[in-house]
């Protein structure tokens, strides 16, 4: 049976409130509810729960995908887990695949793609601004990613240097910039998904891409989920949700 050791990662869970923490020998950790005692985590296997100075009960877990992405440092928006879900879904990126991403950011859709391709594919991750480039590289590197995305600062719309891709995805402001670009780099019958905050955008995207012809449009859609708080007599939908995160165009390349 698999117990923590020093230097793993892993989730104190309290609902509505977690911390990921990395597990130190004589280290502390402090919360809002009392202090964490490393040193009383350590040896204890996934699922145990630990009484905070406080007398506050925390669940203790290894981190999911999903805890990693929740957990970056942002210095940008990021694509949340159920819309990277679903491009990983519809377009079955899997290990071995090669995907272009455009617009790096924070580096969390990196992180789920890098999390799928692995162990023999690869991520290229394009970003126009430079000062994004480490903050995301640190990202990955605490998640244990990084010898799985390349990251390049550039515009794809004006260049991009690797071909026969799998998969192209693209979170950039003027994605019809780039049309003649992605068409040339992806593999024939390859996927372009195209996430978008506006139906402005969305509209302006597909307009032209139905003039270059060499790409047919799969689906265009908004990804909403809504909890339920659920109680006897009294199941209801929670009242805050995750909205309105993006638009999603999924398409796919085909011979002009």
């Amino acid at each position: 049976m698999k117990r923590f050791q020093a230097g793993e990662r892993i989730i104190l869970y309290f609902p509505k409130n977690s911390y990921l923490i990395t597990l130190k020998d004589n280290h502390t950790f402090h919360t809002n509810k009392g202090q964490v005692h490393h040193n009383d985590i350590i040896g204890k296997t996934p699922g145990s729960t630990i009484k905070t100075s406080n007398k506050i009960n925390f669940l203790t877990f290894y981190p999911t995908i999903k805890d990693l992405i929740m957990k970056v440092k942002r210095n940008t928006n990021i694509i949340y887990p159920k819309d990277a879900a679903l491009i990983i879904m519809l377009t079955g990126i899997c290990s071995g695949y090669k995907v272009l991403e455009a617009g790096t950011g924070s580096g969390a859709l990196a992180m789920s793609l890098a999390y799928y391709v692995k162990p023999e594919g690869k991520v290229y991750s394009y970003e126009r601004r430079e000062e994004f480039v480490e903050p995301a590289k640190s990202n990955l590197e605490k998640a244990g990613l990084d010898k799985y995305v390349e990251f390049k600062i550039g515009d794809i719309a004006d260049k991009i240097e690797e071909t026969d891709l799998d998969t192209v995805v693209t979170d950039i402001p003027e994605p019809w910039k780039t049309i003649e670009s992605v068409y040339n780099c992806l593999k024939a019958g390859g996927f372009w998904v195209i996430y978008l905050p506006s139906t402005s955008q969305m509209e302006k995207t597909v307009i032209e891409l139905d003039k270059h012809k060499g790409f047919i449009k799969i689906d265009a859609l908004e990804n909403l989920i809504r909890f339920y708080k659920v109680a006897k007599n009294a199941t209801r939908p929670e009242f805050e949700m995750i909205g309105h995160t993006g638009f999603l165009i999924f398409l796919r390349k085909i011979t002009k």
